[in-house]
């Protein structure tokens, strides 16, 4: 039997939450700034790394364990040179991924605002339906881009989800003191599944799903089994992010808290408290209303469905294009 040592869990939750803490903060500024006119910038990854590193920070102090503060920013140092070092020199050779994926993240390092105008295509019918799309990846790709002069360094992202997947099920696997023996290749495994792994240095959307699947799993349980602020914050940001990350991470996100309430409900009753089920409210807002406005609100505005073209009465046949 392991025993989760503070120490331990500290470093595996700090390094395990910061990607999805910097993703999360830097879509959320660059929505809101949407609103006001505020393209994307290289200072929106900028600013929203300091603002998570500086959390991260408050709240480790509070735990006076300085030397598991000091390893996990060190870690968090390390997952950034690996990440930035690899998806730079890596380009993207699939067919959506130079497509519309790369034209959209190129638009919205350009200046598109998604909020108050679509896109230019050129005429492409598949780059115009980038405009009826999630834009989550796209948004942390172009203000990575902004800020290198790479558009290659935006898949940074990819690999940085897919850290935190491993270390977030690690952190799950100890909680509940499975030997290390097998929680690590299992941790493993769920992190380097076979779609985040082909799609890894990529900008292709499936791969940071999956990632995203492996942590809001993760976060659900820690959500559920722990009275912790940063846990609390982590969750959150994993359901803005699954929900903008493409049209079915709704549906998944949706699946994912649905699993975790009934179960709290039928088993552990005690669990389900009104501070949870706030706070899956309020990402749910945030997620659709905030970062989601373009797509969710401004398809259902103009084609009187948030999944336009894939659902709805105007939906388009891909397959045509």
């Amino acid at each position: 039997m392991n025993r989760f040592k503070p120490e331990l869990k500290i470093v595996l939750l700090f390094c395990g939450l910061f990607p999805v803490l910097w993703m999360g903060a830097t879509e959320l500024l660059a929505a809101v700034g949407f609103f006001f006119g505020i393209p994307v910038s290289g200072w929106h990854v900028v600013l929203s790394l300091l603002i998570s590193a500086v959390s991260l920070a408050v709240v480790g102090w509070k735990t006076r364990q300085f030397l598991a503060i000091l390893l996990s920013f060190a870690g968090i140092a390390l997952m950034l040179a690996i990440g930035w070092g690899l998806a730079g020199h890596f380009l993207d050779v699939t067919w959506d991924g130079q497509g519309y994926h790369q034209s959209a993240i190129i638009e919205l390092a350009h200046g598109w605002d998604p909020a108050t105008t679509y896109a230019k295509t050129g005429g492409d019918r598949l780059l115009q339906c980038a405009n009826f799309y999630s834009k989550g990846p796209w948004i942390c790709a172009a203000s990575m881009f902004k800020l290198t002069g790479n558009i290659e360094s935006g898949k940074l992202f990819n690999l940085l989800l897919m850290m935190s997947a491993f270390l977030l099920s690690l952190a799950v696997l100890l909680r509940l003191r499975w030997a290390t023996a097998f929680a690590v290749p299992l941790a493993l495994l769920a992190a380097l599944n076979p779609v985040s792994v082909c799609q890894m240095f990529s900008f292709l959307v499936d791969g940071q799903l999956a990632s995203l699947i492996v942590i809001t799993l993760s976060l659900g349980f820690l959500f559920f089994m722990e009275e912790d602020r940063l846990i609390n914050a982590g969750f959150f940001a994993a359901i803005v992010l699954g929900f903008n990350v493409k049209f079915n991470g709704v549906a998944y996100m949706g699946l994912i808290v649905t699993f975790f309430f009934v179960g709290a409900g039928l088993f552990h009753r005690h669990l389900l408290t009104i501070q949870r089920v706030r706070l899956v409210i309020y990402a749910g807002m945030v997620a659709v209303f905030v970062v989601g406005f373009n797509p969710y609100l401004t398809n259902t505005a103009a084609y009187r469905s948030p999944f336009h073209p894939i659902l709805g009465p105007h939906k388009i046949d891909l397959l045509k294009l």
